[in-house]
């Protein structure tokens, strides 16, 4: 609970325990990244859902993420990382076969990667920023496809998210 030598706001440091899951290693990009911005320490004003992490950082991070981890959880990461926002299990299945899925969201929450609120899950915020800038577009577009259908059977959701989406995996088309 202390960066800069001086000991951080509770709210704050809750704030960067839920965004990193508490792994030490994204705890310590996330401060690191906060101190580049605020050399001084004032810390705890800055939006931590803005923050851009190096390059070099997301690599680190992913490497660390990716190893180990069998090739259906992979697939279900990468799927969770385009879908954005929360799943719940039945449109995790979407990512593969019904047994696949659940025996690799265990895998995934084992590695403390996933966060749970009552049946939706979502991958943690870091994991996911990084999955989607590693894939390719031809897997980003395909995955988006998939996000979109499931989406669109969802009450609510909001029409901009629907829009981005469609633009990405190519269904919109720009008015002349």
């Amino acid at each position: 609970n202390r960066a800069a030598g001086r000991l951080l706001d509770n709210t704050f440091t809750n704030r960067i325990h839920q965004l990193t899951g508490g792994l030490p290693l994204l705890t310590e990009a996330v401060l690191a990244a906060l101190l580049a911005l605020r050399p001084d320490g004032g810390i705890e004003g800055e939006n931590l859902d803005d923050l851009d992490l190096a390059d070099t950082t997301d690599a680190l991070i992913l490497r660390g993420f990716l190893k180990g981890l069998s090739p259906s959880a992979l697939v279900v990461a990468e799927f969770l990382a385009v879908l954005g926002g929360a799943a719940d299990g039945d449109e995790s299945e979407e990512a593969g076969p019904r047994g696949d899925v659940f025996e690799s969201l265990g895998e995934l929450e084992k590695k403390g990667w996933l966060s749970r609120d009552g049946a939706r899950i979502r991958l943690k915020t870091l994991v996911s920023v990084g999955l989607r800038r590693s894939l390719s577009p031809t897997r980003h577009k395909a995955l988006d496809k998939t996000a979109l259908r499931i989406l669109e059977k969802r009450e609510g959701v909001d029409p901009g998210r629907l829009a981005r989406h469609a633009a990405r995996a190519g269904l919109l088309r720009r008015a002349k």
